[in-house]
């Protein structure tokens, strides 16, 4: 996504340099460039939203255990910690 920004900008920048008015093919240019930045944007904010949701879901399986960490607990006990984190927690990607 990254180059192909690059690219559009190195297409929109000569035309601007030399004084050009923007074109329709410029203006398209222009506003895939702010799609992308957008899409970009709203990607990050629901990742955002699905990292907080697992934080809740993980502390409330700490308090569910009466932890603060899982550090506190013995490797048995950790195994089956997480194997209950695991059997609570879907993901949008195990859909």
């Amino acid at each position: 996504m990254v180059f192909t920004a690059i690219r559009i900008l190195d297409g929109i920048l000569p035309s601007l340099k030399n004084g050009g008015i923007i074109c329709a093919d410029l203006w398209g240019k222009i506003m895939k460039l702010r799609s992308l930045r957008i899409g970009a944007s709203l990607r990050v904010k629901a990742q955002n939203k699905d990292r907080d949701t697992y934080q809740k879901f993980f502390r409330g399986v700490m308090n569910k255990w009466g932890i603060d960490s899982p550090t506190e607990l013995s490797d048995e006990d950790k195994k089956k910690f997480f194997e209950d984190v695991d059997k609570g927690w879907q993901s949008d990607s195990e859909d």
